[in-house]
């Protein structure tokens, strides 16, 4: 259990890159309460509450932080209650004055996959890479789309990037896994299906996943 005090708390701690600059002057204090309430509310799964919150903010954004750190949880309110072309049109406003946003375009991304544009998807992903090279999720979305169309060996080189970059990130060793056992590679297979067990992954689940690609691979 959590206090509305300690969560807060974690919020500003947590996305205090984001809260600097933003409504950051004793004129706007109040504004800044608002604004760490929203992202309090989308912490907690209020997404209602926290969309009427930031678009009574959005008049009164005066910088491109305030702007950003607005759109940005006004765009996860959306996506999280579904509204995946309210929060694609939010990501893209976003980018008229932050076009070097990895996290918006890995987001972007997955709103793309979600609405079946797949070449958009692809395209916003490879920009998540280009914006930050060293953003692991950009590289194992970009795996993840690889797999969803069966292109398998295409998508190794980016779930091991991922992996590289960030040696625990399970989602990275899942599609290896994956990808090992499409491909036939028994051996590649038992690797990263052991990594992502040491991590946590539960095996049967693991098994179930890889079982939906391909039944050629004993573990």
């Amino acid at each position: 259990y959590s206090s509305a005090g300690s969560i807060r708390k974690n919020v500003e701690i947590g996305y205090k890159d984001m809260l600097d600059g933003a409504f950051d002057t004793k004129e706007k204090a109040k504004y800044r309460k608002q604004l760490i309430g929203a992202m309090v509310d989308v912490n907690v799964k209020k997404y209602v509450n926290a969309i009427k919150k930031l678009e009574k903010l959005l008049p009164v954004c005066e910088n491109n932080k305030e702007k950003y750190a607005t759109l940005l949880f006004l765009a996860l309110s959306h996506s999280n209650l579904n509204h995946q072309e309210e929060a694609i049109e939010i990501y893209n406003r976003i980018l008229t004055f932050e076009s070097t946003q990895s996290r918006v375009y890995s987001n972007l991304g997955m709103l793309y996959v979600d609405t079946g544009r797949l070449e958009d998807a692809m395209n916003a992903y490879k920009r998540a890479v280009e914006c930050d090279p060293a953003n692991p999720y950009a590289y194992n979305n970009i795996a993840s789309l690889f797999i969803d169309q069966a292109e398998f060996e295409k998508a190794v080189p980016f779930a091991e990037k991922a992996l590289e970059l960030k040696s625990n990130l399970v989602a990275a060793s899942n599609a290896l896994a994956v990808c090992a056992a499409a491909m036939g590679d028994r051996e590649m297979c038992n690797k990263y299906f052991r990594i992502s067990v040491t991590h946590g992954v539960n095996p049967n689940v693991l098994k179930q996943t890889i079982a939906l690609y391909t039944s050629g691979v004993d573990l």
